[in-house]
């Protein structure tokens, strides 16, 4: 797994060189804002804050983008942390292995981040120190005090 500031994670390339899945989520402290999965999770970072290098994507930050963008320079050490489908399995004590989108779901609904929509009924609230008043506020995300 690895574990590192936003700020560390936004000077992170991807290794081509083995394709597998990632799972991937973004944190402070107890506050975890999204769970994701991508085969280049660093990559997907940018693709968050509108700066991708895959131009079918949004030229524009999303809603986790905006949170980690409107809350700079507190956002930048804020956790990443990352960890391959692969060693998630290896640390499962059953032996049945379920697929990464599986294991997205899992986590999300176990875990309630506050970005996520999908497989997300009851999303954590996102506390009120995060929003700004430029940001990302009445976006359908529920606050909390």
């Amino acid at each position: 797994m690895q574990k590192l500031t936003m700020k560390e994670a936004l000077d992170m390339y991807d290794n081509d060189s083995r394709i597998q899945d990632y799972i991937y989520l973004y944190r402070d402290g107890e506050v975890i804002f999204y769970i994701g999965k991508s085969v280049q999770p660093f990559e997907r970072l940018q693709e968050h804050l509108g700066q991708g290098e895959d131009k079918r994507c949004q030229s524009f930050p999303d809603q986790v983008g905006k949170l980690i963008l409107n809350n700079q320079p507190v956002s930048l050490e804020w956790r990443v942390e990352i960890m391959s489908l692969e060693e998630i399995h290896a640390k499962q004590e059953s032996s049945i292995k379920i697929g990464i989108d599986d294991m997205e779901k899992e986590l999300i609904m176990h875990f309630k981040p506050c970005l996520n929509d999908m497989y997300n009924r009851n999303p954590t609230p996102l506390p009120l120190h995060y929003r700004k008043s430029s940001g990302i506020a009445n976006e359908g995300i529920k606050q909390s005090q």
